[in-house]
Protein backbone atom coordinates (compact mmCIF):
# COMPACT_ATOMS: atom_id res chain seq x y z
CA UNK A 1 0.00 0.00 0.00
CA UNK A 2 2.69 2.21 0.65
CA UNK A 3 4.35 1.37 -2.39
CA UNK A 4 1.07 2.45 -4.55
CA UNK A 5 0.96 5.30 -2.79
CA UNK A 6 4.26 6.53 -3.64
CA UNK A 7 3.87 5.78 -7.11
CA UNK A 8 0.65 7.38 -7.10
CA UNK A 9 2.69 11.01 -5.55
CA UNK A 10 5.38 10.48 -8.31
CA UNK A 11 3.12 11.08 -10.87
CA UNK A 12 1.55 13.85 -9.40
CA UNK A 13 4.67 15.82 -10.27
CA UNK A 14 5.24 14.40 -13.53
CA UNK A 15 2.00 15.83 -14.81
CA UNK A 16 2.65 18.95 -16.82
CA UNK A 17 0.00 21.69 -16.81
CA UNK A 18 0.07 25.28 -18.26
CA UNK A 19 -1.85 28.18 -17.01
CA UNK A 20 -4.51 29.97 -19.41
CA UNK A 21 -3.63 33.69 -18.65
CA UNK A 22 -4.95 37.40 -20.41
CA UNK A 23 -3.21 39.95 -21.61
CA UNK A 24 -4.12 43.05 -19.19
CA UNK A 25 -5.57 46.16 -22.05
CA UNK A 26 -5.30 48.51 -18.64
CA UNK A 27 -2.05 50.37 -17.54
CA UNK A 28 -3.08 49.70 -14.19
CA UNK A 29 -4.37 46.30 -12.01
CA UNK A 30 -7.72 46.38 -11.29
CA UNK A 31 -9.50 44.13 -8.80
CA UNK A 32 -12.12 42.45 -10.62
CA UNK A 33 -12.29 40.94 -13.76
CA UNK A 34 -14.21 39.58 -16.20
CA UNK A 35 -14.42 36.94 -18.66
CA UNK A 36 -17.02 35.04 -20.81
CA UNK A 37 -18.14 31.89 -19.47
CA UNK A 38 -16.45 30.16 -21.93
CA UNK A 39 -15.53 25.83 -21.95
CA UNK A 40 -11.77 26.79 -21.62
CA UNK A 41 -12.72 28.87 -18.31
CA UNK A 42 -15.12 26.46 -16.58
CA UNK A 43 -12.93 23.99 -14.92
CA UNK A 44 -10.28 26.51 -13.98
CA UNK A 45 -10.40 28.39 -10.54
CA UNK A 46 -7.50 30.91 -11.36
CA UNK A 47 -6.62 32.66 -14.19
CA UNK A 48 -3.04 34.48 -14.68
CA UNK A 49 -3.82 38.19 -16.01
CA UNK A 50 -0.69 39.42 -17.32
CA UNK A 51 0.92 43.19 -18.48
CA UNK A 52 4.22 45.05 -19.16
CA UNK A 53 3.98 46.40 -15.76
CA UNK A 54 2.78 43.52 -13.83
CA UNK A 55 1.71 39.91 -13.61
CA UNK A 56 -1.69 39.30 -11.49
CA UNK A 57 -3.11 36.02 -9.73
CA UNK A 58 -7.13 36.38 -9.93
CA UNK A 59 -9.63 33.17 -8.55
CA UNK A 60 -12.89 32.64 -9.75
CA UNK A 61 -15.44 34.84 -8.00
CA UNK A 62 -18.83 34.35 -9.61
CA UNK A 63 -20.52 33.33 -12.31
CA UNK A 64 -23.35 35.10 -13.51
CA UNK A 65 -25.39 36.56 -16.75
CA UNK A 66 -22.80 34.52 -18.84
CA UNK A 67 -19.97 36.45 -17.55
CA UNK A 68 -17.03 34.66 -15.18
CA UNK A 69 -15.43 36.98 -12.25
CA UNK A 70 -12.07 37.16 -11.14
CA UNK A 71 -11.19 38.28 -8.04
CA UNK A 72 -7.43 39.54 -7.55
CA UNK A 73 -5.59 37.82 -4.94
CA UNK A 74 -1.92 38.08 -5.95
CA UNK A 75 0.36 40.58 -7.83
CA UNK A 76 3.70 40.96 -8.84
CA UNK A 77 5.43 44.46 -9.92
CA UNK A 78 7.53 44.23 -12.83
CA UNK A 79 7.95 48.12 -13.09
CA UNK A 80 8.17 50.24 -10.47
CA UNK A 81 7.72 53.29 -11.66
CA UNK A 82 4.58 52.70 -13.64
CA UNK A 83 3.36 52.24 -9.58
CA UNK A 84 4.24 55.84 -8.73
CA UNK A 85 1.59 57.01 -11.68
CA UNK A 86 -1.11 54.77 -10.25
CA UNK A 87 -3.62 55.98 -7.98
CA UNK A 88 -2.31 57.00 -4.10
CA UNK A 89 -5.40 54.48 -3.03
CA UNK A 90 -4.64 51.73 -5.83
CA UNK A 91 -0.79 51.52 -4.41
CA UNK A 92 -2.07 51.22 -0.58
CA UNK A 93 -4.43 48.51 -1.32
CA UNK A 94 -2.06 46.26 -3.25
CA UNK A 95 0.66 46.37 -0.40
CA UNK A 96 -1.22 43.34 1.16
CA UNK A 97 -1.54 41.01 -2.27
CA UNK A 98 2.20 42.17 -3.15
CA UNK A 99 4.41 39.57 -3.79
CA UNK A 100 7.93 39.33 -4.78
CA UNK A 101 8.12 36.12 -6.77
CA UNK A 102 5.71 35.48 -9.89
CA UNK A 103 2.15 34.52 -8.61
CA UNK A 104 0.83 31.23 -9.70
CA UNK A 105 -1.43 28.95 -9.11
CA UNK A 106 -1.80 26.30 -6.71
CA UNK A 107 -1.02 22.82 -7.32
CA UNK A 108 -2.72 21.36 -4.61
CA UNK A 109 -5.77 21.73 -1.98
CA UNK A 110 -5.16 20.65 1.32
CA UNK A 111 -7.83 20.16 4.56
CA UNK A 112 -6.89 19.06 7.75
CA UNK A 113 -9.77 18.23 10.31
CA UNK A 114 -10.46 16.99 13.73
CA UNK A 115 -13.99 16.31 15.40
CA UNK A 116 -14.08 17.88 19.34
CA UNK A 117 -17.76 16.28 19.56
CA UNK A 118 -19.52 13.15 18.63
CA UNK A 119 -22.61 11.65 19.42
CA UNK A 120 -23.09 7.62 18.23
CA UNK A 121 -26.32 5.72 18.72
CA UNK A 122 -24.01 2.37 19.53
CA UNK A 123 -22.88 1.68 23.07
CA UNK A 124 -22.70 5.42 23.92
CA UNK A 125 -19.95 6.17 22.60
CA UNK A 126 -17.35 8.92 22.79
CA UNK A 127 -15.34 9.37 19.68
CA UNK A 128 -12.52 11.60 18.17
CA UNK A 129 -12.27 11.55 14.01
CA UNK A 130 -9.50 13.33 12.79
CA UNK A 131 -7.48 13.27 8.87
CA UNK A 132 -6.41 15.13 5.81
CA UNK A 133 -7.73 15.27 2.29
CA UNK A 134 -5.61 16.52 -0.71
CA UNK A 135 -5.57 16.52 -4.28
CA UNK A 136 -4.58 18.47 -7.56
CA UNK A 137 -5.77 21.43 -8.74
CA UNK A 138 -6.05 22.76 -12.74
CA UNK A 139 -3.02 23.82 -12.61
CA UNK A 140 -1.05 20.52 -12.72
CA UNK A 141 -3.96 19.34 -15.17
CA UNK A 142 -7.60 20.17 -16.07
CA UNK A 143 -8.19 16.24 -17.36
CA UNK A 144 -6.10 14.44 -14.69
CA UNK A 145 -7.00 14.88 -11.35
CA UNK A 146 -5.38 12.58 -8.25
CA UNK A 147 -6.58 12.60 -4.76
CA UNK A 148 -5.73 11.10 -1.61
CA UNK A 149 -7.56 11.00 2.06
CA UNK A 150 -6.40 9.39 5.35
CA UNK A 151 -8.58 9.33 8.70
CA UNK A 152 -8.21 7.57 12.40
CA UNK A 153 -11.22 7.25 14.04
CA UNK A 154 -10.84 6.37 18.29
CA UNK A 155 -13.68 5.85 20.28
CA UNK A 156 -14.94 5.00 23.66
CA UNK A 157 -17.75 3.82 24.95
CA UNK A 158 -20.32 1.00 27.41
CA UNK A 159 -21.90 -1.76 25.61
CA UNK A 160 -25.64 -1.72 25.24
CA UNK A 161 -25.97 -5.65 25.69
CA UNK A 162 -23.70 -5.90 28.94
CA UNK A 163 -22.46 -2.84 29.60
CA UNK A 164 -18.98 -3.83 29.47
CA UNK A 165 -16.42 -1.23 28.26
CA UNK A 166 -15.48 -1.10 24.68
CA UNK A 167 -12.51 0.39 22.49
CA UNK A 168 -12.61 0.60 18.98
CA UNK A 169 -9.80 2.45 16.39
CA UNK A 170 -10.17 2.36 13.18
CA UNK A 171 -7.69 4.00 10.28
CA UNK A 172 -8.75 3.88 6.29
CA UNK A 173 -7.15 5.51 3.50
CA UNK A 174 -7.94 5.95 -0.18
CA UNK A 175 -6.46 7.07 -3.55
CA UNK A 176 -8.30 7.99 -6.62
CA UNK A 177 -7.77 8.90 -9.83
CA UNK A 178 -10.16 10.76 -12.00
CA UNK A 179 -9.83 11.23 -15.95
CA UNK A 180 -12.38 14.08 -16.18
CA UNK A 181 -15.12 14.48 -19.10
CA UNK A 182 -12.96 12.07 -21.93
CA UNK A 183 -16.17 11.44 -23.57
CA UNK A 184 -19.18 14.39 -23.07
CA UNK A 185 -20.09 14.21 -19.45
CA UNK A 186 -18.13 10.56 -19.04
CA UNK A 187 -15.47 10.51 -16.84
CA UNK A 188 -13.50 7.25 -15.93
CA UNK A 189 -11.98 6.68 -12.54
CA UNK A 190 -10.24 4.14 -10.84
CA UNK A 191 -10.07 3.79 -6.25
CA UNK A 192 -7.74 1.85 -4.08
CA UNK A 193 -8.53 1.63 -0.68
CA UNK A 194 -6.96 0.37 3.20
CA UNK A 195 -9.13 -0.05 6.04
CA UNK A 196 -8.00 -1.35 9.87
CA UNK A 197 -10.47 -1.89 12.47
CA UNK A 198 -9.30 -2.62 16.11
CA UNK A 199 -11.55 -3.99 18.97
CA UNK A 200 -10.64 -4.22 22.49
CA UNK A 201 -7.74 -5.22 21.06
CA UNK A 202 -9.03 -7.63 18.23
CA UNK A 203 -8.89 -6.96 14.65
CA UNK A 204 -12.34 -7.63 13.67
CA UNK A 205 -10.68 -6.36 9.99
CA UNK A 206 -7.19 -7.00 10.22
CA UNK A 207 -6.72 -5.81 6.57
CA UNK A 208 -8.99 -4.85 4.06
CA UNK A 209 -7.69 -4.04 0.83
CA UNK A 210 -10.19 -2.58 -2.01
CA UNK A 211 -9.05 -1.79 -5.75
CA UNK A 212 -11.21 -0.51 -8.75
CA UNK A 213 -10.07 -0.39 -12.34
CA UNK A 214 -12.88 0.25 -14.15
CA UNK A 215 -15.05 2.83 -12.66
CA UNK A 216 -17.63 5.40 -14.34
CA UNK A 217 -18.93 8.55 -13.63
CA UNK A 218 -21.44 10.66 -15.18
CA UNK A 219 -22.53 14.59 -14.57
CA UNK A 220 -25.77 15.64 -14.30
CA UNK A 221 -24.34 19.30 -13.13
CA UNK A 222 -21.03 20.42 -12.37
CA UNK A 223 -20.14 23.84 -11.84
CA UNK A 224 -23.93 25.53 -11.33
CA UNK A 225 -24.89 28.63 -9.78
CA UNK A 226 -25.80 26.46 -6.30
CA UNK A 227 -25.61 22.84 -6.95
CA UNK A 228 -21.89 22.65 -7.91
CA UNK A 229 -22.18 18.52 -8.56
CA UNK A 230 -24.64 16.50 -8.89
CA UNK A 231 -23.21 12.73 -10.12
CA UNK A 232 -23.85 8.92 -10.39
CA UNK A 233 -21.56 6.57 -10.31
CA UNK A 234 -20.19 2.57 -11.14
CA UNK A 235 -17.18 0.61 -10.40
CA UNK A 236 -16.34 -3.24 -9.68
CA UNK A 237 -14.74 -3.30 -7.19
CA UNK A 238 -12.31 -6.30 -6.04
CA UNK A 239 -12.52 -6.56 -2.10
CA UNK A 240 -9.81 -8.83 0.04
CA UNK A 241 -10.59 -8.73 3.94
CA UNK A 242 -8.72 -10.25 6.88
CA UNK A 243 -9.64 -11.01 10.59
CA UNK A 244 -8.45 -12.38 14.16
CA UNK A 245 -11.67 -14.16 13.92
CA UNK A 246 -13.65 -16.38 12.19
CA UNK A 247 -15.87 -15.19 9.04
CA UNK A 248 -18.35 -17.34 7.56
CA UNK A 249 -19.96 -15.49 4.67
CA UNK A 250 -23.75 -17.69 3.53
CA UNK A 251 -22.68 -21.18 1.94
CA UNK A 252 -19.42 -20.82 2.72
CA UNK A 253 -16.76 -22.48 5.37
CA UNK A 254 -15.51 -20.77 8.34
CA UNK A 255 -12.48 -18.54 7.44
CA UNK A 256 -10.08 -15.58 8.66
CA UNK A 257 -9.99 -14.31 5.09
CA UNK A 258 -12.93 -13.70 2.45
CA UNK A 259 -12.43 -12.60 -1.28
CA UNK A 260 -15.26 -10.96 -3.36
CA UNK A 261 -16.64 -8.40 -5.59
CA UNK A 262 -18.61 -5.35 -4.65
CA UNK A 263 -20.97 -3.60 -7.32
CA UNK A 264 -20.38 0.22 -5.97
CA UNK A 265 -22.89 2.09 -6.93
CA UNK A 266 -22.52 6.11 -5.55
CA UNK A 267 -24.41 9.35 -5.99
CA UNK A 268 -23.23 12.46 -4.92
CA UNK A 269 -24.68 15.98 -4.51
CA UNK A 270 -23.14 19.34 -3.45
CA UNK A 271 -24.30 22.41 -3.10
CA UNK A 272 -23.11 25.82 -2.46
CA UNK A 273 -25.00 29.13 -0.55
CA UNK A 274 -23.41 31.83 0.42
CA UNK A 275 -21.02 30.84 3.41
CA UNK A 276 -22.73 27.51 3.34
CA UNK A 277 -21.50 24.29 1.76
CA UNK A 278 -23.88 20.92 1.85
CA UNK A 279 -22.37 17.49 0.60
CA UNK A 280 -24.53 14.56 0.57
CA UNK A 281 -22.64 11.08 -0.25
CA UNK A 282 -25.02 7.82 -0.64
CA UNK A 283 -23.01 4.46 -1.52
CA UNK A 284 -24.58 1.06 -1.89
CA UNK A 285 -22.15 -2.18 -2.89
CA UNK A 286 -23.38 -5.28 -2.63
CA UNK A 287 -21.17 -8.10 -2.24
CA UNK A 288 -20.53 -10.97 -5.19
CA UNK A 289 -18.50 -14.24 -3.50
CA UNK A 290 -16.40 -16.21 -5.87
CA UNK A 291 -16.98 -19.60 -4.55
CA UNK A 292 -21.01 -19.71 -4.19
CA UNK A 293 -21.13 -17.63 -7.46
CA UNK A 294 -23.74 -15.70 -5.61
CA UNK A 295 -24.57 -11.36 -5.21
CA UNK A 296 -25.33 -11.57 -1.42
CA UNK A 297 -28.23 -8.69 -0.79
CA UNK A 298 -28.00 -8.69 2.55
CA UNK A 299 -24.20 -8.19 2.68
CA UNK A 300 -24.56 -4.82 1.07
CA UNK A 301 -22.23 -1.86 2.97
CA UNK A 302 -24.30 0.68 2.35
CA UNK A 303 -22.69 4.25 3.62
CA UNK A 304 -24.79 7.73 3.61
CA UNK A 305 -22.71 10.75 4.63
CA UNK A 306 -24.16 14.41 4.51
CA UNK A 307 -21.87 17.14 5.10
CA UNK A 308 -23.15 20.59 5.97
CA UNK A 309 -20.11 22.96 6.28
CA UNK A 310 -20.12 26.82 7.81
CA UNK A 311 -17.33 28.97 7.11
CA UNK A 312 -15.99 30.86 10.06
CA UNK A 313 -12.78 32.30 8.15
CA UNK A 314 -10.86 32.00 4.50
CA UNK A 315 -9.33 29.00 5.68
CA UNK A 316 -11.25 27.93 8.75
CA UNK A 317 -14.76 26.32 8.63
CA UNK A 318 -16.87 24.36 11.44
CA UNK A 319 -18.86 20.90 9.67
CA UNK A 320 -21.63 19.19 11.05
CA UNK A 321 -21.62 15.12 9.70
CA UNK A 322 -24.41 12.75 9.81
CA UNK A 323 -22.89 9.08 9.05
CA UNK A 324 -25.38 6.10 8.34
CA UNK A 325 -23.72 2.60 7.73
CA UNK A 326 -25.26 -0.96 7.60
CA UNK A 327 -22.54 -3.58 7.67
CA UNK A 328 -23.58 -7.07 8.24
CA UNK A 329 -19.88 -7.70 8.80
CA UNK A 330 -20.27 -6.91 12.01
CA UNK A 331 -22.37 -9.87 13.01
CA UNK A 332 -20.28 -12.60 10.90
CA UNK A 333 -17.14 -11.84 12.03
CA UNK A 334 -18.29 -13.16 15.15
CA UNK A 335 -18.86 -9.45 17.73
CA UNK A 336 -21.39 -10.50 19.95
CA UNK A 337 -24.18 -8.53 20.64
CA UNK A 338 -23.66 -6.70 17.89
CA UNK A 339 -25.62 -4.50 15.81
CA UNK A 340 -25.89 -4.43 11.86
CA UNK A 341 -26.45 -0.43 11.70
CA UNK A 342 -24.76 2.81 13.29
CA UNK A 343 -25.38 6.48 13.16
CA UNK A 344 -22.35 8.90 13.87
CA UNK A 345 -23.17 12.65 14.60
CA UNK A 346 -20.08 14.74 14.32
CA UNK A 347 -19.49 18.52 14.75
CA UNK A 348 -15.82 19.54 13.42
CA UNK A 349 -13.19 21.98 12.94
CA UNK A 350 -11.52 21.92 9.29
CA UNK A 351 -8.86 24.22 8.29
CA UNK A 352 -8.17 24.09 4.33
CA UNK A 353 -5.23 25.60 1.83
CA UNK A 354 -3.96 25.91 -1.53
CA UNK A 355 -0.44 24.87 -2.19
Amino acid sequence: MIKLFFCFTLLLYQIAGHAIHLDSKSKIPKFFYRTKDETKYQNKEYLTVKSDDFNILTKKHEVKDGKIYWKTVKIKIKNQQAVEKWPYELQDMIKKIKQKTTPREPLFNLSLFANPISITTINQQRTINAGYRIGTTSAISEKHEFGHDSSIYHSQGRNDFDHSQQEMITYTSNLVYDFNRFYGNWTYFAITGYRRERINGIYNIKDQIRLGLFGLKYAFIRNGEIIKKMDISYIPLYEWVSSDNDIQPPGEPLSKTVETVRHSLRYRLAMDIKDWTINYVFNYQPAYYFRTQTLDMQDIDLRSTLLIRRLLTEKLSLTYSNEYTYDIRRIRSGRQGSRRDNAVNSFALEWSTEI
